[in-house]
């Protein structure tokens, strides 16, 4: 199985043929009642963006074609359960793609995730996110991610990805894992860089488990 969530990624990552640096961002607000908000950007970096495009002889209509897909996944999400004021936002230049929707739970959040990459959430299958009233966890998606990236038909370059999750808490973290995660914003944001040519040749450890 294709990780959910990065189901989605894939469907944003043509534009690695791009030769720029890519910034993958996934973040979730988490409120005290343990609904939220999930949002997952992807936004391309280079001063020499547009002259590369021509310099590789790619078409331009290919990032009009990343806002289309996003749609699609926006498309899916209007009909899970649970699901509500789900966006599509695009920079004004459209190097920055970003999905946004609001969660009443976690358990709805999981269904829609599974339901986006065309699969049902059943008890055979692992949570992605588990929220209790103290801790939050995102479970290890390293496999995941190999698998989706073994199956990309481009020549990638996973060194200049960057893969960021962010989380915004209800009250400041306590304990964090992994070890390169960050505290900001007093304790209520935690968020953890990470590279996406590291975590496929070391097979790190994606998982996230916070304390608050």
């Amino acid at each position: 199985m294709t990780h959910p969530t990065f189901k989605i990624y894939l469907l944003l990552l043509f534009t690695l043929l791009l030769q720029s640096c890519i910034d993958i961002v996934e973040r979730i607000d988490l409120n005290k009642n343990r609904s939220g908000s999930f949002s997952l950007s992807v936004s391309i970096t280079g001063k020499k963006f547009l002259f590369d495009l021509l310099n590789i002889g790619i078409d331009t209509e290919v990032l009009d074609d990343i806002v289309i897909m996003a749609n699609d996944a926006a498309d899916l999400l209007q009909q899970c359960e649970g699901i509500s004021n789900v966006k599509v936002v695009t920079g004004s230049n459209k190097m920055t793609v970003a999905l946004a929707f609001d969660f009443d739970n976690q358990h709805n959040l999981n269904r829609a995730l599974y339901y986006m990459a065309g699969e049902e959430k059943t008890i055979f299958k692992p949570a992605i996110y588990k929220f209790k009233r103290t801790r939050f966890e995102r479970k290890n998606i390293t496999k995941f991610i190999k698998q989706a990236a073994n199956g990309q038909k481009f020549e990638l370059k996973p060194s200049l990805i960057n893969y960021i999750t962010e989380v915004n808490l209800p009250r400041p973290a306590k304990m964090v894992v992994p070890a390169n995660a960050s505290l900001h914003h007093s304790g209520f944001m935690v968020r953890v860089p990470g590279n996406l040519a590291e975590i496929l040749e070391n097979n790190t450890n994606t998982g996230i488990k916070v304390r608050y």
